[in-house]
């Protein structure tokens, strides 16, 4: 009897299999993410189209003193001294000549001259790997735009990262980064009052002292 019923049990899922459009298994693989495919892979940029972080943190300390001192003195003398005298049965006749001369000069410059300047720009930026160099370093490219309170604010970085340099956490130093460009520009009322007025600069240009 249990026979039976197996049998007839396995020809029912025959007849109801049969009876049931045919479909395919779904592959897991299909829907994978190439970024998440591999088990000893990182998060960190590589290829066209990832994000990297890029730390901005340059320092800039000029310091030039130079000094130069010129001393010049010249000095002249000279004496010159005549005395004739005649005498005769007529008459007695003398003459007397002296000539004395002192010339001095002098001169003497000094300058001097000392310059300083620091500057310091710290930020952060995440840009676009937009392509690869032929020794497969990342070309990166990023803009960010801010606006507050009618400021705008516009940070620019352009550069080329070896892929050794990127951190685990997917970020690089500014100091790492070849023929870096950061082009930091803002517009607002702020620097109406901030920046020096056009005829002030002209006048720094053509002011001779």
């Amino acid at each position: 009897m249990n026979r039976r019923k197996l049998g007839a049990a396995l020809l029912g899922s025959l007849l109801l299999g049969s009876l049931l459009p045919s479909s395919m298994a779904d592959s897991l693989w299909k829907r994978r993410s190439p970024r998440r495919c591999y088990l000893v892979d990182d998060s960190r940029a590589k290829r066209p189209g990832d994000l990297l972080t890029i730390i901005v943190s340059e320092a800039t300390t000029v310091s030039n003193r130079e000094g130069k001192g010129l001393s010049k003195e010249t000095s002249a003398n000279g004496v010159f001294n005549l005395a004739a005298a005649s005498g005769g049965g007529f008459g007695v006749s003398a003459a007397d000549a002296s000539l004395d001369f002192s010339k001095s000069t002098g001169r003497t410059f000094d300058g001097a001259a000392n310059y300083q300047n620091s500057q310091r720009f710290t930020d952060r930026v995440t840009v676009t790997v937009t392509g690869l160099t032929s020794q497969g370093d990342l070309i990166v490219e990023g803009t960010r735009n801010i606006q507050i309170a009618g400021e705008f604010r516009t940070l620019h970085v352009a550069g080329i990262v070896r892929a050794i340099d990127i951190g685990p956490d997917n970020q690089v130093s500014s100091q790492l980064v070849a023929n870096m460009s950061a082009v930091y520009e803002s517009r607002g009322p702020e620097r109406a009052f901030t920046r020096q007025g056009w005829l002030g600069r002209g006048m720094n240009k053509i002011w001779p002292f």
